[in-house]
């Protein structure tokens, strides 16, 4: 999984990729969900040096993760994965 950063001093590159881990353990013992939430990031560059020459640009980008978990005797399912 990867995030981003917006570095404005940056004119050529101004969105930057970097890595980041996300894990859980999963069980048939333990009912788990867990909440993915992500953003949407609008960049608005203006490229111009006498002229207006706006552009943009639009990236995803993970926010949070929320997690849940419980012991069930008799689970039909023991993982769900939401996507927000």
């Amino acid at each position: 999984m990867s995030d981003l950063t917006v570095a404005p001093d940056n004119y050529t590159n101004p969105v930057q990729y970097f890595g980041m881990n996300a894990f859980s353990t999963v069980s048939t013992l333990a009912y788990r969900e867990v909440w993915h939430y992500f953003q949407k990031y609008q960049v608005f560059t203006d490229r111009g040096w006498f002229m207006e020459d706006i552009a943009q640009e639009e990236y995803m980008s993970s926010d949070t993760m929320k997690e849940t978990w419980d012991f069930r005797t008799e689970p039909e399912k023991f993982f769900t994965y939401y996507i927000l």
